[in-house]
């Protein structure tokens, strides 16, 4: 993959965040933040090895699934994980 000014992780952060709703029930933004410490495994390993997930998803009815980007530089992966999916050299 070619990186651009546009597909760098800074300039990932500098969008701005759309749709944020408002928080004013603090239990509901408790009830959220539990949810996702309950994120599956498999999303936790990927944030660990240094993934970036893409802001959006997409809902495939006919599967039952939602698809996100998942985006895994190898020069951002953590080194705990570079014996277990190779060097890459």
């Amino acid at each position: 993959m070619i990186e651009t000014p546009e597909t760098k992780p800074q300039a990932w952060r500098e969008r701005p965040a759309e749709r944020q709703p408002a928080w004013p029930d603090k239990a509901a933004l408790d009830g959220v933040h539990a949810r996702l410490r309950e994120l599956p495994p498999l999303v936790k390993g990927y944030l660990r090895a240094g993934c970036r997930i893409g802001d959006g998803a997409f809902v495939d009815r006919q599967f039952d699934t939602t698809d996100v980007f998942i985006y895994l530089p190898m020069k951002d992966m953590d080194p705990r994980y570079m014996s277990r999916f190779g060097s890459g050299t």
